[in-house]
């Protein structure tokens, strides 16, 4: 049976056959933000031993800048330079990690590679209590949640050691390298046809794992739409920073995150 391309690939292939380079892989990831750099450190702590390549449209990370810093206004980078590269759009952060299942899902266990193991916001069991009492009568939903605070630039050194060590340790990754399209064959993902300067190449893999994150949202929508693939959309954590009174968050003597109910009142109302 033929491999079913889509019409991105399809509008850019001409023959296939004669003009696109292949290369093979074990495991093909698409994305090196978060999701696509802890599968792969995933694989790699597990003592996996097959070949991994990572398509990246973006930059590394030691070479990711945005020119607005300069030119004082956005020009328009494609792809952006703030959303997209090695460690996704997080690499601009101020590195708050929040250590809870409820909005940071397994990250106290995949934390390293240098980060800071201070932990804020652990303790104080009474006065928790007391601040989620208050906020169920205002209407709020309290997540007790610990956080790591990295800080932008210490964030970014992060990261780059995140990067360094998937280099070292034999981890292919394609930097400038948009995938177009997943290859579907006889109903099984063959691999990926993906696209930089020098042309297109079809990565044949043995797995492909698509972590494209927010960022790809659209796209693998339109993939999986195109291909028959049941898929459905997860939440997305949006933290909201409310300014109130001194005399309020006196009130407030640990570090707390809240997550407002659809009914809730302004936390000025604790």
């Amino acid at each position: 049976m033929r491999p079913r391309y889509g019409p991105l690939a399809e509008r850019n292939k001409g023959n296939m056959a004669d003009t696109t380079t292949t290369i093979h892989t074990d495991v093909a990831i698409v994305g090196a933000g978060p999701a696509g750099i802890f599968t792969a450190l995933g694989l790699l702590g597990k003592g996996d031993t097959r070949s991994i390549t990572i398509v990246e449209k973006g930059l590394p990370v030691e070479k990711r800048s945005c020119p607005k810093a300069k030119v004082g206004h956005c020009i328009h980078c494609q792809p952006c330079r703030i959303t997209t590269g090695f460690s996704g759009a997080g690499a601009f952060s101020d590195g708050k990690l929040s250590l809870s299942r409820e909005v940071g899902g397994d990250l106290p266990e995949l934390i390293g590679h240098g980060a800071d193991p201070h932990v804020e916001g652990l303790g104080h069991a009474d006065e928790v209590a007391e601040i989620r009492r208050r906020a169920i009568s205002a209407g709020l939903k309290l997540v007790d949640c610990p956080i790591r605070h990295l800080g932008t630039e210490k964030a970014q050194e992060l990261y780059a050691r995140i990067e360094k060590h998937l280099l070292d340790a034999g981890v292919n990754i394609l930097f400038e390298t948009e995938c177009e399209e997943v290859v579907i064959e006889d109903g099984v993902c063959r691999g990926l046809v993906v696209r930089n300067r020098d042309g297109e190449t079809r990565v044949e893999a043995g797995e492909t794992i698509v972590a494209t994150g927010r960022r790809g949202a659209s796209w693998f929508d339109s993939m999986c739409e195109e291909h028959g693939i049941g898929h459905v959309a997860g939440p997305v954590d949006v933290g909201v920073r409310v300014e109130v009174r001194n005399e309020v968050m006196e009130r407030i003597p640990i570090r707390i995150r809240t997550r407002c109910a659809p009914s809730a009142r302004t936390p000025a109302a604790l």
